[in-house]
Formats: structure tokens, sequence, C-alpha cells
């Protein structure tokens, strides 16, 4: 976990166990970390979606997001329900729908301007080097 610093990461379930572990790594590389947990200071119940929505406005840009907040009522397999497993699943993928859901718009919108400058650079680059782009290179870059 190199080239961090500076970086910005978000942690779900950050505040206890393999969550902190996360966080500890992270700070140690001079990522600024922003812990998304019931049990955090402030408290983010990533089920609840404005809640989300809120916590990652306020964290700023993001880099990074790290769902790896989990929830299970500790239970041998066999002797869960199917109303058990569909609550399990419900929970599983609202936590992580709605991280990704708040977070992605700005990273596409980061990656589009990152591909336009690229996109520009190319374009300039071509006609100044006075031969033709590579087929792949053309193909690529339409």
């Amino acid at each position: 976990m190199r080239g961090l610093k500076g970086k910005t990461a978000i942690v779900t379930g950050g505040a206890a166990g393999i969550g902190a572990a996360i966080v500890e790594r992270f700070k140690a590389e001079g990522t600024k970390v922003v812990v998304f947990d019931l049990k955090g200071a402030p408290s983010v119940d990533i089920t609840d979606y404005a809640a989300v929505q809120k916590a990652v406005e306020a964290a700023g840009p993001v880099d990074i997001l790290v769902n790896n907040a989990g929830w299970d009522m500790f239970k041998p397999f066999l002797k869960t329900d199917p109303a058990f497993l569909a609550e399990d699943h419900r929970h599983q993928s609202r936590r992580s729908m709605n991280l990704l859901h708040t977070v992605l718009p700005a990273w596409w919108r980061a990656a589009a301007a990152r591909w336009s400058i690229l996109r520009r650079t190319q374009d300039a680059w071509a006609p100044r080097a006075r031969r033709p782009i590579p087929p792949a290179r053309a193909a690529s870059s339409r």
C-alpha cells in the first residue's frame, strides 16, 4: 500500500476489528480516513441512504472506498430460515449499494475529466510527431 499519501478513504465498519486494522494501515501511509460505522464518531448508519449521502458530502472528495462493514446473527447456517437469509441479503446489498451510489458519480466525473485531458494530449501529440498513430492507439482514441 504505497502511494496513498494525501488520498481520502472511506472505510465502512472501521470502528473495530478488521475495519480498524484497515484504518490504521491507511493512516500509516498518510491517507485521510473517514470511518462510516454505527460505533464511529460521528455514527453513520450505512443502511440509511440519506445518512450516507450526508456523510459522503461531509467527507469531501473520496479516492478510496472500502466496503468492509458486516452484519450477522451468529447461528449455524443450517439453523437459519429463508426469512433470515432474505434479511441478511437485504442488509448486505443495501450497504454496498448506498455507498457505491453516492461515491461513484464523483469518480465518473473525475475519470471523464482525466480521459478528456488525455484525449486532448493525444490529439495534440499526433500532428507534431508527423507520423500516423498506430492502429491500436487510433482505435482506442475514438
